[in-house]
């Protein structure tokens, strides 16, 4: 899904909708979703992947010291406390949301998990850890 906004009426209108290059010709319509409720729904998912400490202990990857998880964990707690400040909602996803994508019954995010590591500060070996 892309943002995308309309004027109303001098109101400005934000949403999201399906993007181009994810039309086929037997799926349905369009979606077009109204930001504040994509938005709530990432921020929700996002709060739940910070707060789970086996979410973190796999992005700080094999071998990593109870110390370096402990860190990560201190980090994602503060990403997390971001999440509740509007003005730093939007920056949050632009730099970790790869792609929204809805279906019938659910909301679908990709995570960029290199850029994740490096909002919460991380010096990671990568190698073994799966983008996405």
């Amino acid at each position: 899904m892309t943002p995308s906004h309309a004027v109303k009426n001098g109101r400005r209108y934000r949403y999201y909708v399906t993007h181009s290059a994810d039309l086929r010709p037997e799926s349905p319509l369009a979606w077009r979703m109204p930001a504040h409720d994509v938005e709530a729904a990432l921020v929700a998912r996002l709060s739940d992947y910070f707060r789970d400490y086996r979410e973190i202990a796999v992005l700080a990857g094999n071998g990593a010291s109870a110390a370096a998880i402990g860190v990560l964990v201190e980090r994602a707690e503060h990403a997390v406390k971001h999440l509740a400040e509007p003005a730093k909602i939007r920056v949050i996803i632009a730099k970790l949301v790869r792609s929204i994508g809805m279906a019938d019954d659910e909301l679908r995010i990709e995570l960029d998990r290199p850029a994740l590591a490096r909002l919460l500060g991380a010096l990671l070996r990568l190698r073994g850890c799966r983008r996405g």
